[in-house]
């Protein structure tokens, strides 16, 4: 029952790949990373297989993130969850005065984007690594941010990542996070039409298309909105700040907004 259920998602994002295909790909390697729920695999093989393409295509900061440096100043100790190409140094910079004035760590799951970033920011310091289990002492960041990377989590990993968060966040510090917004009218249109697939309005299977439409990898999402986040936040003692959907750096509705932005502090003792 459930190898019928995912083959029929998968059918729905690639209906031309062969049914006796074996690969990480394939209708058969789909099938097994969601039958073993092991959605963090899917997410890591998919970032490495289109790292290039990926980091080609997150040059430059959205709208919605330009704003988010004001919750560091010079000489802070920042963590960056989800790094990828490390392109968050852009953000760090103009905030601290047009150098990296920022201690600035970078962690993800992906060795293949790691690479990329480590070339292009070489006086910083790139960690392979998982959310889970952090590699990194009790209190030893000013500022941790989590940008859209959070939501490729299963719903059982949340309160151990936000749990392993604020341990390595300083009383007082910062927690800035964006979400995909999976609610948005846009993204319901393409569940309507087939090209994303969920079974429960909850968990998403998102395809990477290159050009001419192939797909490249696949990719788990969950579907937050803000009262679930506001309540998993809450529930592991973090003082919400700022929590809103976003689009282009405005204020918006459900409806309109491209990413839920989060701000919070860990409580001082």
């Amino acid at each position: 029952m459930i190898v019928l259920k995912y083959t029929k998602i998968w059918e729905k994002i690639n209906p031309a790949t062969p049914k006796v295909s074996r690969g990480k790909g394939s209708l058969c390697g789909i099938i097994n990373y969601c039958f073993m729920n092991d959605y963090i695999k899917m997410n890591r093989d998919a970032y490495n297989a289109v790292a290039d393409l990926f980091s080609s295509t997150r040059q430059y900061l959205w709208d919605d993130m330009k704003d988010l440096g004001t919750y560091v100043k010079m000489g802070d100790r920042v963590l960056d969850l989800g790094c990828a190409n490390g392109r968050l140094h852009e953000l760090f910079e103009q905030a601290t005065g047009g150098s990296l004035g920022v201690e600035y760590v970078g962690l993800d799951q992906s060795e293949e984007l790691i690479a990329i970033a480590k070339k292009a920011y070489r006086e910083s310091e790139f960690v392979v690594g998982e959310m889970c289990a952090l590699p990194f002492d009790d209190d030893s960041f000013d500022a941790v941010y989590c940008i859209a990377v959070f939501c490729h989590l299963p719903p059982e990993k949340h309160e151990q990542v936000l749990t392993e968060m604020k341990r390595v966040l300083k009383p007082g510090g910062y927690l800035i996070m964006t979400n995909w917004n999976a609610f948005n009218d846009w993204v319901q249109d393409k569940v309507n039409k087939g090209k994303y697939t969920t079974e429960d309005q909850k968990n998403f299977i998102v395809p990477w298309r290159n050009g001419p439409g192939d797909v490249l990898a696949t990719r788990y999402y969950y579907g937050f909105d803000l009262e679930e986040l506001q309540k998993l936040f809450e529930k592991q003692g973090f003082d919400v700040l700022e929590h809103y959907y976003a689009k282009k750096g405005e204020r918006v509705g459900i409806e309109l907004g491209e990413n839920i932005v989060s701000v919070m502090t860990k409580k001082k003792q």
